[in-house]
């Protein structure tokens, strides 16, 4: 995964490399995948009958590291050229509804 410098510098989008916005649309779907995962270990715990224990204790910090990429993405898409966020939001969904590149 590039760093944040690397998909960044205000570049716009018919200057921005395809490969940039590709990137962007990789972070996009970092982001997605951590919020969907939180979302089902959440509802996994909240319907937990057993209360609080360990193992809740094990699997919070099991989500507190899976969600780390997501943090790191959601630094680097802030920092980004609207622009370029843009194009790639766009290449994002056309790549979540199977259009072809």
């Amino acid at each position: 995964m590039p760093g944040v410098g690397e998909l960044g510098g205000g570049v716009t989008t018919e200057k921005a490399a395809p490969a940039r916005i590709v990137r962007v649309a990789e972070q996009l779907d970092v982001l997605a995948r951590a919020n969907a995962a939180m979302a089902r270990e959440l509802d996994a715990l909240a319907a937990d009958r057993h209360g609080r224990s360990q193992a809740t204790v094990l699997r919070l910090e099991h989500l507190v590291q899976r969600m780390r990429p997501a943090a790191a993405a959601r630094s680097t898409l802030a920092g980004l050229d609207g622009e370029l966020l843009l194009a790639g939001v766009r290449e994002w969904q056309r790549r979540r509804a199977g259009e072809p590149g």
